[in-house]
């Protein structure tokens, strides 16, 4: 029945999405007629999807979007490896979902979505509430209540679309940064090797001293070669003393 929620567990979303990699578009009824209870799955049912399935451009689920415990899902699944967000989604269709505090799950979608994913909310039926009929008082009161929710859960999930692509934004920039700041640091850490084979190839103990059978390999080195051996370890000592790295573009030009 398209009006009740699907009952479906994360052990069967993870099956899903490992066995159907290709998916391109996976509409799960994200907008039944909302239950009394909160619904079966949250947020995490999302990361099978973008880990197993590169190729999806529209996904819709019927989910919680409470914030309790999403800080410490984030921590659990970073702990285990970075998130893999999504490649290509180009609409996350939560329907009816609900959604309690905005700012914590636009925070965490941050994660997953792309730049330009849009969030859809609210009914898909053609008359939505209107052309649901309350026969007794109590279905009156009870349809009143839904109609309620779901304008709250709606205006949930706008903050959320409002704040996204500023916060996924900003995720990018992260990640570009830690990336440059890794690659300056290996690229770092491959200089100081060399100048230490460099040292140990011509005798140069850590001291600065030479010892006696690398004396001669000393004196036949050529003064340039000198030179660029002094320099790269004065060059080292000073990052040490500013406590910083070398940029990649200045260590090749040393190299």
């Amino acid at each position: 029945m398209w009006d009740l929620p699907l009952v479906i567990s994360y052990d069967e979303i993870e099956e899903l999405a490992s066995r159907w990699p290709s998916l391109e578009v996976l509409m799960l009824n994200c907008d039944p007629m909302p239950a009394l209870e909160e619904p079966p799955i949250d947020l995490r049912a999302l990361i099978p999807f973008a880990r197993h399935c590169p190729n999806l451009r529209q996904l819709g689920l019927y989910l919680s979007g409470s914030a309790a415990n999403l800080d410490e899902y984030s921590k659990e699944l970073t702990e285990k490896g970075p998130l893999v967000p999504f490649r290509h989604l180009d609409i996350l269709s939560v329907g009816l979902s609900t959604i309690s505090e905005p700012g914590p799950v636009a925070l965490f979608l941050s994660q997953l979505c792309p730049l330009g994913c849009e969030m859809n909310a609210g009914l898909s039926w053609p008359d939505g509430f209107e052309g649901v009929v309350a026969v007794t008082d109590e279905d009156l009161a009870l349809l009143t209540d839904i109609h309620r929710r779901a304008s709250e859960w709606y205006t949930g999930w706008t903050e959320v679309q409002a704040v996204l692509p500023l916060l996924t934004r900003l995720r990018m920039q992260e990640r570009g940064r830690r990336k440059a700041l890794e690659t300056s640091e290996v690229v770092d850490l491959r200089t100081r090797c060399r100048v230490l084979e460099e040292r140990e190839r011509f005798g140069v103990v850590d001291d600065g001293s030479h010892r006696q059978s690398g004396r001669k390999w000393w004196k036949r080195l050529n003064l340039r070669s000198r030179i660029r051996l002094d320099l790269l370890d004065f060059i080292l000592v000073l990052a040490d003393v500013f406590n910083t790295s070398l940029s990649p573009e200045v260590l090749s030009q040393l190299l």
